[in-house]
């Protein structure tokens, strides 16, 4: 951590250190203390302090916006902060940090919050549901208020496929030999027309399903929409999760039906992933928003 979590034992945060953090200036963090926003207490010398959950519960009610997505040096948010959202569970609050520390390509600072959330014994299926999907829709948000670029969503994209990289070694696939894996018939291919967002969704699928001791084969990103048949019809899974980027591209209702198609030869159920249906038009039971629904 950087010298913003090189504090006293009592973990007290001064007026320039949250300036710091927020990136702004010492006048606005006064300000917000004199307003009632931002809660502190005095010192014997007058001075401004500030605990780990007055600054949360700021997070949590101004949420993690405030900080800009263009800073070249990001700062990282002390885990004293983060556990004091975690144990308020809090989850829409980290998932603002989570987004704020990917529009940095912060790597480093999303495996840390990954990792607290493990520690914590935040469940697998909350912390891809409540911060990592609800992370990549405030990201989709700015995207679509053009208040970021592409090439921003992608440098995002980018940190969070490595951070999940690394935070599935953190919380490996359940104890269970691979023969136990497919005697129980549970057998997923994943698969995604696109990257970037979607890959990260795609990776968090996959983990969650081998979490749960299914036989996933996950095809990766930019597959097309053949191979995922013809991947279909050779390996005859119980369960295919598909982008709903499919049904994107060159008309929804032919690739719909294609995919049914290949999904009812093997009796396989078929379930799109997706941030946001955006009124296309796929059948609504077929549709997943999170991913407890699949993992389950």
């Amino acid at each position: 951590m950087n010298n913003l979590s090189s504090i006293s034992g009592d973990h007290y945060y001064s007026t320039e250190e949250l300036a710091k953090l927020f990136r702004v200036n010492e006048a606005t963090v006064r300000r917000w203390a004199d307003s009632g926003k931002l809660k502190c207490f005095r010192t014997p010398g007058g001075h401004r302090r500030f605990t780990p959950g007055h600054v949360s519960k700021f997070i949590s009610e101004y949420h993690y916006e405030l900080l800009p997505s263009d800073s070249s040096t990001p700062p990282q948010v002390p885990d004293e902060i983060l556990n004091s959202l975690l144990i308020k569970e809090d989850y829409r609050a980290l998932s603002d940090v989570y987004s704020a520390q990917a529009l940095r390509a912060d790597k480093e600072s999303l495996v840390n919050l990954l990792g607290l959330c493990h520690l914590r014994e935040v469940p697998l299926v909350e912390i891809y549901d409540e911060i990592v999907v609800q992370g990549i829709r405030n990201i989709l948000n700015l995207e679509l208020q053009g208040k970021i670029t592409a090439a921003q969503e992608q440098l995002a994209s980018n940190a969070m496929l490595e951070s999940l990289q690394q935070f599935r070694l953190l919380a490996p696939k359940n104890s269970g030999s691979a023969q136990n894996d497919l005697a129980n018939g549970r057998v997923a291919i994943c698969g995604s027309l696109t990257g970037g967002l979607p890959e990260v969704i795609l990776l968090g699928v996959s983990h969650l399903l081998e979490v749960a001791c299914w036989n996933v084969h996950n095809l990766g990103s930019n597959t097309p929409l053949e191979a995922l048949i013809n991947a279909t019809q050779e390996i005859a899974p119980t369960l295919i999760c598909a982008s709903v980027e499919y049904l994107l591209e060159n008309g929804s209702q032919n690739n719909c039906l294609k995919l049914e198609a290949a999904a009812e030869s093997t009796g396989a159920e078929l379930l799109y992933f997706n941030f946001y249906t955006g009124g296309l038009d796929v059948p609504e039971r077929n549709v997943v928003g999170n991913s407890t629904k699949i993992a389950s």
